[in-house]
């Protein structure tokens, strides 16, 4: 739970630096993505000793939720450095694009939110709504992306902003496929005979 909250926290850190970079706060987001790698490493490490152990059925779901769970949680938090590209390379984006990328952000928010509090509270039923909005985000970043390519070849921006607004939204589509996935094993988790 308490990598699931860190996680959904720099996240959010992280697309807050891609409308305002403070070097300061994008060194915080480094510091906790690296605090999140620890998580995974020692819990992973943990999970994998109680594997070794004798355990009944529903020990051996849970145990393989969280060893699912905290790699998806752990990649979806090497997202965290979407900021860092657009900054080194001094990217600015129209005023249209920035529009569009703040609508899949606020998705992407929603969809973070969905996962990490279905994960902490068990909820099968929220975890369904997962897979539902990530793959919103995913068709909406497809769209987004034509978008770009009409901008470009109507030389409203570069080439080197193009490159790094389809790198962001190729993380945005990452971290919603990640979400799906870690709902997906917390809802095969309950199932008996899995």
């Amino acid at each position: 739970n308490g990598m699931s909250k860190k996680l959904r926290k720099n996240v959010n850190r992280a697309m807050n630096l891609l409308n305002d970079y403070q070097q300061d706060k994008y060194d915080k987001v480094q510091r906790k993505e690296d605090l999140i790698d620890k998580y995974e490493s020692r819990l992973g490490e943990y999970l994998i000793q109680l594997t070794k152990r004798e355990m009944n059925s529903a020990q051996t779901r849970q145990t393989s939720l969280y060893l699912h769970t905290i790699n998806d949680f752990e990649r979806i938090g090497d997202h965290a450095h979407m900021s860092n590209e657009m900054h080194d390379n001094h990217t600015n984006f129209s005023q249209e694009a920035w529009d569009e990328l703040n609508v899949v952000m606020e998705a992407v928010r929603e969809d973070i939110n969905i996962t990490c509090n279905a994960f902490m509270k068990d909820d099968k039923e929220m975890a369904q709504r997962v897979a539902p909005l990530g793959a919103v985000i995913t068709g909406l970043c497809d769209v987004l992306k034509m978008r770009h390519a009409e901008r470009l070849s109507q030389g409203k921006c570069g080439l080197e902003e193009g490159t790094v607004f389809s790198d962001i939204l190729n993380s945005f589509c990452r971290i919603a496929t990640h979400c799906a996935s870690a709902m997906v094993a917390l809802m095969k988790s309950g199932e008996t005979g899995s």
